[in-house]
């Protein structure tokens, strides 16, 4: 038999041709379409459309819908009307797992009866697939798609055959020496959602390590205090799956790192970050740009914020500090003799990166120019190269940091630029006032010691 995938751009697979070989040449036996929301598969159709599979979707492992890439997150499988359905046509089974995530069984959801029954060795061995649905049914280990054709467990990424990866780390020698390893052989403390970055590297680094974990940045007992408040709310938010620390290009000394507001996609994020940088003045010189410290994960996004209110640093802004940390290094890597680091922050993004502040290096903190839109809470240009506050005088949104009786002694000293407007969101009330923005960022000097 034969295999054709296609693909899109992001890895994602849409269609899989399988043919038989009659002797001769090869013929299609049977073709199968992908329906994905963003990266969980929701349905399995047919050359025609037809519905194969459905997946109903509910909380994952980490306590949101995609937080661990939809691992535990099947609860029920519909089998639809297409021929390829064969006597399970139009019947439904929900889902039974271990505490890993694997799926070990199906129970029909008219009768009871076990569908199907699954056991796995150590390295995802297929030790039994039994029952009715067991083949028909693709989610098996890890909740992954399941290639019965030539036995790959697809990890969307990547693809495992009898433990060990086919294809190389998409992340290359920066994940190590072995390109085929996968978070240094410790999946028990670690995630690697996209082949990128080792997920709660920095947090489970930090309890192992304690002071030492963050290079020579101190961790004073506040911060760990801080820190470990806030890792229960970044589990629940799953802002603790989604690492997205970038590596600093060589021949790079202006970079530009933005920090969105809740209830944003990474698309739109991504897009906030193009727009600054192709219409704004201030960011049109860049070198470098990484749209980070903030991704939303919607129900979670109310979390963080109220692990911001109780005095948390929680991922996104510990992932924050260190990309600003390590854009310093890589600075002095590639030999720059004076660097500025611009942080564009908002909405809640001011307040991710308010609770990065302390865990920023001194260095690092005397580059960063940092320019506030509608935020949450404003940032004192102290210790910074500097700061700008700005915000519409109808935008809600930065009246809330005088909820903090706190805030009412503190915030009316730093400087705010306002002007007569109204709304919050980025494009709609912000993005004109961006393009505005005239250049305001000195070239710090670099310290080579």
């Amino acid at each position: 038999m034969k295999e054709v995938w296609t693909h899109l751009a992001d890895g994602r697979w849409i269609e899989r041709i399988v043919s038989t070989n009659s002797g001769t040449a090869y013929f299609p036996a049977f073709t199968n379409r992908y329906v994905w929301d963003n990266q969980v598969l929701l349905a399995v159709l047919d050359h025609t459309n037809g519905l194969v599979l459905s997946f109903m979707r509910g909380l994952d492992l980490s306590g949101s819908i995609q937080g661990a890439g939809g691992v535990g997150g099947v609860l029920a499988v519909k089998a639809g009307t297409s021929a390829q359905c064969g006597t399970m046509t139009n019947t439904t089974h929900f889902t039974c797992y271990d505490g890993n995530g694997n799926v070990t069984a199906l129970v029909n959801a008219a009768d009871g009866s076990e569908s199907a029954r699954y056991e796995y060795g150590a390295f995802a061995e297929r030790l039994r697939e039994t029952g009715p649905m067991a083949k028909l049914n693709p989610i098996r280990f890890s909740t992954q798609y399941t290639d019965d054709v030539i036995g790959d467990v697809k990890y969307l990424f990547r693809d495992l055959r009898e433990g060990r990866w086919l294809s190389r780390d998409p992340i290359g020698e920066e994940g190590g020496e072995n390109l085929y390893g996968f978070v240094d052989n410790d999946g028990i403390n670690f995630f690697d959602l996209d082949g990128l970055e080792k997920g709660a590297e920095a947090l489970v680094s930090m309890t192992r390590n304690g002071p030492s974990a963050f290079g020579d940045t101190p961790i004073n007992p506040l911060n760990g205090l801080q820190l470990l408040v806030g890792l229960p709310f970044s589990v629940l938010s799953g802002d603790i799956f989604h690492s997205d620390i970038q590596k600093i290009p060589k021949d790079t000394c202006n970079v530009l790192i933005s920090v969105n507001g809740i209830l944003t996609s990474r698309t739109n994020a991504n897009r906030m970050l193009g727009d600054l940088r192709q219409n704004s003045p201030r960011y049109s010189g860049v070198d470098f740009a990484i749209a980070a410290g903030n991704r939303s994960t919607y129900g979670g996004d109310i979390l963080q914020i109220l692990g911001d209110e109780f005095g948390a640093i929680q991922s996104a802004s510990f992932d924050l500090a260190r990309q600003i940390n390590q854009t310093y290094e890589a600075f002095k890597r590639n030999g720059c003799c004076c660097g500025s680091i611009q942080v564009f922050a908002h909405s809640q993004g001011t307040k991710v990166f308010q609770r990065a502040q302390s865990l920023i290096k001194p260095e690092a903190r005397k580059m960063i120019c940092y320019t506030g839109i509608g935020g949450e809470t404003r940032i004192s240009p102290n210790g910074l190269a500097n700061a700008e506050n700005n915000r519409n005088i109808y935008d809600p949104v930065p009246y809330g940091q005088f909820l903090n009786p706190v805030n009412l002694a503190n915030q009316p000293f730093i400087d705010t630029n306002t002007r007569d407007a109204g709304g919050h969101s980025y494009f709609s009330s912000y993005a004109d006032w961006a393009h505005q923005l005239q250049p305001n960022c000195p070239c710090t000097s670099i310290s080579t010691k």
